[in-house]
């Protein structure tokens, strides 16, 4: 793939820089409203994935909650369901819990 790396871009700069602080503080939240040493029970989820559509551009971003921790997954729409994340991260409950 020739060209920037989506950090360098200008959309990429905005994703790092407003939309993934957003969606960690948002993380974060859900966590502290959980008990430690339970996680959150996601069996009553109707489906463990979010999709976040980033409006004004081709991405998305998937957000995945399950017992033990949270994923974040950047997609390009254009690119096909199966297509591999741009970029990803992940945490587990008990660590948003460590340092309180």
């Amino acid at each position: 793939m020739s060209g920037p790396q989506f950090f360098q871009t200008r959309m990429g700069q905005k994703f790092y820089e407003h939309t993934m602080p957003t969606i960690a503080d948002a993380l974060e939240k859900i966590a502290k409203n959980s008990e430690p040493d339970e996680g959150i029970d996601t069996s009553q989820l109707k489906d463990p994935y979010v999709r976040l559509d980033i409006p004004d551009s081709d991405l998305y971003v998937q957000v995945k909650l399950d017992d033990e921790g949270v994923a974040v997954d950047l997609f390009d729409k254009n690119a096909g369901d199966n297509s591999d994340a741009i970029t990803g991260t992940w945490k587990l409950y008990q660590e948003m819990h460590e340092g309180e």
